[in-house]
């Protein structure tokens, strides 16, 4: 072997020498001696506690570190106990809730669907919303008739199944005060009345007719008119109606 090339042996021995010193005094690596082919001695970093795990250097020089074999992590105490039972009770609720009837829903985009609550503002497209009072309707039970002093004449049952409430409207023909009180009879069935209203909590010549001692309004399935004279003249009247509100 020629003076030149033992003398290039030699500063590599050297510079290998030098890089395992260093190792050595990280305290955290070994020096691993291997040999080439041209038997110069091969320096490789490596854990000093595996020494699977080494650092290599590619043909470019550039340094490769990689873990060897395989790998097991382990977590544990995490979440804690407490933190468990709460994700727990969240969970059972959340079963709960889409198990029932009126479970959530959401809408196409992911949004919760809300019933709203309180007072909302409608907005009608294509359409109207009446807001009128209910519509009812107007019987005529009795025309053109005399009632006898401390007398009562009476008109035929209607069926008032479908009132809300109920009013007596007399037409009286004199001047001055009214002279008569309407009253209504009530039943199940149009034959004989069962409960007899009388005077309502109206006054003059319209008269309305609530439970007693409420303020209820009275429905029945019928209801005939009946007019009163407490006067000691006979009095005439031209109309009396029966108005059933819907």
């Amino acid at each position: 072997m020629s003076h030149l090339v033992q003398e290039l042996l030699f500063h590599r021995v050297v510079r290998y020498a030098f890089i395992g010193a260093i190792a050595f005094a990280l305290g955290g690596a070994s020096a691993v001696v291997a040999s080439n082919q041209s038997n110069a001695p091969l320096f490789r970093l490596g854990d000093a506690t595996d020494l699977a795990n080494v650092a290599a250097v590619d043909a470019s020089g550039s340094l490769h570190v990689a873990q060897q074999g395989s790998v097991s992590l382990s977590v544990t105490d995490f979440p804690d106990a407490g933190t468990h039972a709460r994700l727990d009770s969240a969970n059972s609720s959340l079963s709960g809730i889409n198990t029932a009837a009126g479970k959530l829903q959401f809408d196409g985009s992911s949004n919760l669907k809300v019933a709203p609550q309180g007072t909302q503002n409608v907005n009608v497209l294509g359409g109207t919303v009446n807001t009128a009072a209910p519509a009812g309707r107007l019987i005529i039970a009795m025309r053109d008739r005399d009632v006898p002093a401390h007398n009562r004449v009476e008109a035929s049952f209607e069926n008032v199944s479908d009132c809300r409430s109920m009013a007596v409207l007399i037409e009286q023909t004199i001047i001055g005060p009214p002279q008569l009180v309407g009253g209504l009879q009530i039943n199940g069935d149009g034959g004989s009345f069962i409960q007899t209203l009388m005077g309502g909590t109206g006054s003059g010549s319209v008269f309305f007719f609530n439970v007693p001692g409420t303020s209820m309004p009275v429905v029945a399935p019928f209801a005939r008119v009946f007019v009163d004279n407490t006067t000691d003249s006979p009095v005439h009247f031209g109309r009396v109606w029966l108005y059933c509100a819907h």
